[in-house]
């Protein structure tokens, strides 16, 4: 990725990222407890750090896991959505399984088991 790309991208994540808080979603996200299996406060990231890593990954060009680990490097990003660090590859994928284990929080699957949140 070139720098010009890279600017493109970082400032398109900072209005995605405006948007998304304006329209309320990390409350929704917050309030929706099958996104937050964690069960010890002192370890690991809410749920708000885990929904923008994927969403800002996959939605700027991202095919993997890992490359939601690569938000950690933009501060502005970081800064907007008031965190000090996005999860590692690691912990991402262990999140993905731990919200995988428990549909608790999704009152009606559709057919391809998607919660409508």
């Amino acid at each position: 990725m070139d720098l010009g790309t890279a600017k493109e991208s970082i400032g398109k994540d900072n209005i995605v990222a405006a948007r998304l808080t304006q329209f309320g979603l990390w409350k929704r996200v917050r309030e929706t407890p099958s996104l937050d299996p964690c069960t010890d406060r002192s370890k690991g990231f809410d749920a708000e750090v885990y929904v923008p890593a994927f969403l800002f990954a996959f939605t700027s060009g991202g095919v993997a896991i890992a490359d939601g680990e690569r938000l950690d490097e933009d501060e502005s990003l970081k800064r907007l959505l008031g965190v000090e660090k996005i999860p590692n590859q690691s912990a991402l994928g262990e999140w993905l399984r731990a919200i995988g284990d428990d549909r608790s929080g999704c009152a009606a699957p559709d057919q391809a088991g998607v919660c409508d949140l």
